[in-house]
């Protein structure tokens, strides 16, 4: 759109030209150009939560968000941890929550994807209370004592993530997948890593003997899953006394005499 021809200014008359008014000048004065508009400065968008890798792989596994999403991973959690994954069906989840059967897979595609998700759901919750201990404490005694202590308050939940994945590792790997592999190794990845470095500060505080500190976490993590497989297969196998019996054992190979 062509914008519209200005008109000629009309030149005053000869007799009139000698001295313009004040009047006229303040109307002739040149403006100073406006100053351009800036655009609106934006406040700083509040941070977002990160999700940790557990959630975000539940998400991606998730078809669409809801209310009931959350009590379906905790029914198909505690489901899945009592008896296997071939006699769980949707139906007997759906029933379990109150739902009809089409509802679950309004949020996953297929049994398969929603055991998959339970079992990110389980493992997010317990790397949830680890990272807490982790970021309590400064002291590595303080650290590795809590963390037993974690593993003892949280026995429910671990024993659901040890039994679902028994039954994970026993199937079929061209089923597995990867999202989950990746989460379990980052899950022992964390334990290890953390037990290592509170060695390491306790040997370097003069307060540890310890030759190989990843060797020693490497045993520790195992030692507190073999409590929680021995639970599964010995019924009367108390999670807290054993735990306990562990953190003993460790201490006397860190030649470390507890207060």
């Amino acid at each position: 759109m062509k914008a519209a021809a200005s008109s000629p200014r009309a030149k005053p008359p000869a007799a009139e030209a000698s001295r313009p008014t004040k009047a006229a000048v303040s109307k002739t004065r040149a403006k100073p150009p406006a100053a351009r508009a800036s655009p609106r400065a934006k406040s700083p968008a509040a941070p977002r939560a990160t999700k940790s890798p557990a959630a975000e792989a539940v998400g991606k596994l998730r078809r669409n968000d809801g209310i009931r999403s959350e009590e379906l991973l905790e029914t198909a959690l505690a489901l899945f941890s009592s008896v296997s994954f071939a006699d769980v069906t949707v139906q007997d989840i759906a029933r379990r929550v109150g739902i009809t059967h089409s509802l679950i897979y309004y949020y996953y595609e297929s049994k398969e994807k929603l055991f998959h998700a339970a079992v990110l759901h389980a493992i997010d919750r317990v790397m949830e209370q680890y990272n807490k201990v982790t970021a309590e404490h400064r002291d590595p005694i303080d650290l590795l004592n809590d963390w037993f202590e974690i593993n003892i308050a949280m026995s429910g939940p671990l024993r659901s993530v040890v039994r679902i994945m028994i039954e994970y590792s026993d199937r079929d790997p061209k089923r597995a997948s990867p999202s989950v592999q990746r989460v379990i190794r980052q899950f022992y990845d964390f334990e290890r890593r953390t037990i290592a470095d509170s060695i390491r500060r306790g040997v370097a505080a003069g307060r540890f003997t310890c030759a190989d500190p990843e060797r020693l976490a490497i045993f520790v993590s195992r030692g507190i899953d073999g409590v929680f497989y021995g639970h599964l297969v010995r019924k009367d196998a108390d999670i807290a006394t054993e735990m306990k019996e562990l953190r003993a054992i460790l201490w006397r190979l860190l030649d470390y005499k507890p207060r």
